[in-house]
């Protein structure tokens, strides 16, 4: 079934790498999955763009795409951070209201407080040492626990609903489940599934 509105999918990759075409398997099945046409950012990466680029860049196209309608925000890995940064700087602008949000093992904390020094064994993507590179060029002098780039250190009150998906053999499993906390004690609607 056609569903009216659009997913607005934002890339993993740190904020660093990645692109439309790397996820475009994955938001091939999201389209047939929700029925929705999805929109994949072709956000501006750091280093060449430091932050706070990529939120300005998400948060100008979901502007845009809400005049034709419902905009869901979805991303994975770091996209799944951006995603959620945006629907709070929405908020606190007065912006257009996402219907909902998709987070695909979000990066949320990018200090990596609390994340364990070696991944675990299933990991196949993600390094702590690879993280913190990448934090270091997309944020510059930016401290890391600035909201939008640590969104689980966020006021999250307010927010639509969200669901966090992640499996136990990666890095950001942890914080999946720190944000699917966060977000009920804001008393926003959430559900996380591992």
């Amino acid at each position: 079934a056609v569903r009216a509105g659009t997913l607005l999918y934002l890339h993993g990759g740190a904020y660093c790498v990645g692109s439309p075409a790397t996820h475009r398997a994955l938001t091939g099945r999201l389209a047939r999955a929700t029925g929705m046409a999805v929109f994949a950012l072709d956000y501006r990466l750091a280093p060449e763009h430091r932050f706070p680029a990529a939120v300005d860049d998400a948060v100008a196209a979901a502007r845009a795409l809400a005049d034709a309608g419902p905009v869901v925000l979805a991303g994975d890995s770091a996209g799944g951070g951006l995603a959620l940064a945006t629907a709070i700087a929405l908020r606190d602008a007065a912006g257009p209201r996402p219907a909902a949000l998709l987070l695909l093992s979000p990066w949320v904390d990018m200090a990596m407080d609390g994340t364990p020094p070696e991944p675990p064994p299933g990991e196949a993507m993600l390094s702590v040492p690879w993280a913190q590179a990448c934090a270091a060029h997309c944020l510059g002098a930016t401290d890391p626990r600035h909201p939008w780039a640590s969104p689980l250190r966020a006021d999250l009150a307010g927010l639509p609903p969200v669901l966090v998906q992640a499996g136990t053999d990666e890095l950001l499993h942890g914080q999946a489940l720190a944000l699917h906390a966060a977000l009920e004690a804001a008393g926003v609607g959430a559900r996380c599934e591992i």
